[in-house]
C-alpha cells in the first residue's frame, strides 16, 4: 500500500498573500497555531501519471508533536504519533508497527510546518506562483534525499490547501485538504494509541512519517 502521512497547520493573518516571501507566508501558516483537524484526499500516480492509489480520511495534530492521521477509504490505517512513538496501524491486516517518534518525524513536511526556522537551512524556497488560485511554493532539499525531490506546499487565504510530494523514483502524492479547523477543542485521547489485544506489534525499523506511502 502506497501512503503518505504528514500533518500542519494552518490560517495566516497580516500581510497579503502576493505580497509574502515564501518563507514569511510559511510562518504565517503556523503563527498561532496550537492545534488543527481537517478532512483531506489523497492520489498517488506513478512516474508516467498513472494513478495507482485515491485514498481519504481525516486528521488532527496538536503543536508541537502529536498527530492523529486516520484513512478511512479505501483501506482502513490509523496513524499516531504521540510525542514519543509512531504508531501505524494497518485495520485489514491486524497489524502494528511503532518506531521512536524523535527518528520518524525527521523530513516529514508537515511537522517542519509547526517549526518554519528549520526550513531557512535545510530547503531553498521557490516562489511558483498561483495555479488555480492557489499560491504555490516549492521545497528543494539543500542536501541531496533518498525519499523526496521536491515538496510543493499550496496556500489560498492564508489556509494550507495542497501538499505535493515527488520522491526520487518519479512518483508524486497529491494531498488536498478541506473543512479545516483552526484550534479546535481537541481530547487528549485522540493522540494515544492503544493496541487491540491480539494484534501484532512490530518495532519497524523502514517506518518512516517521509514514506508513509509504506504506511506521518
Amino acid at each position: 500500500m502506497i501512503r503518505l502521512a504528514v500533518a500542519a497547520g494552518l490560517l495566516a493573518v497580516g500581510l497579503p498573500a502576493l505580497a509574502l516571501e515564501p518563507l514569511d507566508r510559511v510562518r504565517q501558516f503556523s503563527s498561532g497555531l496550537e492545534a488543527y483537524q481537517s478532512e483531506f484526499q489523497q492520489v498517488v500516480v506513478d512516474e508516467t501519471g498513472r494513478v495507482i492509489e485515491e485514498s481519504s480520511g481525516n486528521m488532527a495534530l496538536a503543536v508541537p508533536n502529536r498527530l492523529r492521521w486516520h484513512y478511512l477509504e479505501d483501506f482502513e490505517q490509523i496513524i499516531v504519533a504521540d510525542g514519543d512513538k509512531v504508531w501505524s496501524y494497518d485495520v485489514e491486516l491486524e497489524q502494528v508497527t511503532v518506531k521512536d517518534q524523535a527518528q520518524a518525524v525527521t523530513g516529514s513536511p508537515l511537522y517542519l510546518l509547526m517549526e518554519p526556522g528549520l526550513l531557512e537551512t535545510d530547503y531553498e524556497l521557490k516562489d511558483l506562483g498561483p495555479v488555480e488560485g492557489i499560491d504555490m511554493i516549492q521545497l528543494i532539499p539543500r542536501e541531496p534525499r533518498s525519499d523526496f525531490e521536491w515538496i510543493e506546499l499550496g496556500f489560498s487565504g492564508g489556509n494550507l490547501q495542497r501538499l505535493t510530494i515527488r520522491d526520487a523514483f518519479g512518483q508524486q502524492t497529491f494531498i488536498s485538504f478541506s473543512q479545516g479547523v483552526r484550534n479546535p477543542q481537541l481530547s487528549q485521547t485522540a493522540f494515544q494509541f492503544t493496541p487491540p489485544e491480539g494484534i501484532d506489534v512490530l518495532g519497524a525499523d523502514e517506518l518512516d512519517l517521509g514514506d508513509i506511502n509504506s504506511g506521518l
